[in-house]
């Protein structure tokens, strides 16, 4: 689909493109998952505001907008950035970033997209990290300490980050996990592939752990890590979470070797380690470690989940 996309003269922005921006329905497939396809409503995805035109756009309106237009790059000599390729997408930029104030900590709004490639770039360097929850004079902020004042400049205009430098930070300020562990429960798990992937690709560093790893102790993990992320997969060598029997049938050893695998990340809990899970990950960690927690979804059919409450 060809589109173009217009910058207002004005200080807000007006997208026309209706395709790009309404829920999309595709009657021929009946209750299909949405999948990748809600990743095209972008209102949803990425808080777009979007200004719905009830009638063709006058020509003085027309007249305030400016076709957007870059300099593309070549795709053989800068193949990780296919986006701006195109002179039109290379057009698209952010505001310029910067940091503002002075202080020795650097405060950062994690709405930003580019907060956490600056957060993993400041870990590379040896800064120190904290988290300071919302209060009702602002929200929720990641502090920076330990970051040479050049290189963050520099960080923060590459990344087109707003930050602000402040003095002393929030007193209940905690630490951010930075061991990072992620577990694998088996070849070709999607979701893990795909946290693997995020990872990556936000410039973060983590150590991928196995079944194995849980079954040799939790007590030694909690010594290497502060987090392990559990993506959307079970418990056990099969990634199922399951007998691994297969067909209900009984196997001793996958039994075995699964109560393990639960007794590593149970010990791994209770020696101050953190589980970050989602999905098939939290039921599985919620029905292994026998949590006091209700899925309240379960055997709910897609078409009731907007009526379904806690």
């Amino acid at each position: 689909m060809g589109f173009r996309v217009f910058q207002l003269l004005r200080p807000r922005l007006l997208f026309v493109v209706r395709e790009l921006f309404e829920p999309q329905k595709y009657p021929d497939l009946g209750d299909d998952t949405p999948y990748d396809a809600a990743g095209w409503t972008l209102p949803y995805q990425m808080n777009v505001n979007v200004v719905e035109a009830q009638s063709p756009l006058s020509v003085d309106f027309r007249g305030a907008m400016k076709a957007v237009h870059g300099t593309a790059v070549d795709w053989q000599t800068n193949p990780d950035e296919p986006f701006t390729t195109n002179a039109m997408a290379a057009g698209i930029v952010p505001p310029a970033g910067g940091i503002t104030g002075s202080g020795e900590q650097i405060s950062l709004d994690p709405a930003q997209t580019n907060t956490f490639r600056f957060i993993a770039r400041a870990l590379a360097d040896g800064a120190s990290i904290r988290f300071a929850a919302a209060n009702g004079a602002r929200g929720a902020r990641y502090i920076v300490t330990n970051l040479d004042a050049s290189k963050a400049d520099a960080l923060a205009k590459e990344l087109f980050v707003h930050a602000e430098r402040i003095a002393a930070s929030d007193a209940n300020a905690v630490a951010v996990p930075t061991r990072i562990a992620l577990y694998k429960s088996a070849p070709g798990v999607m979701d893990e592939g795909w946290t693997e992937w995020l990872l990556d690709t936000y410039g973060f560093k983590y150590t991928l752990i196995t079944p194995a790893d849980l079954r040799a102790g939790g007590d030694g993990l909690a010594s290497r890590f502060d987090a392990i992320i559990l993506a959307s997969q079970g418990l056990g060598a099969t990634g199922r979470g399951g007998r691994g029997g297969g067909r209900g049938r009984a196997n001793p050893v996958a039994d075995s070797a699964a109560a393990k695998e639960v007794r590593g990340l149970d010990d791994f809990v209770k020696s101050g380690g953190t589980v970050v899970a989602w999905n098939q990950g939290a039921a599985s960690v919620a029905t292994a470690l026998r949590l006091p927690v209700r899925n309240v979804v379960q055997g709910v059919s897609r078409r009731d989940l907007t009526d379904v409450h806690p």
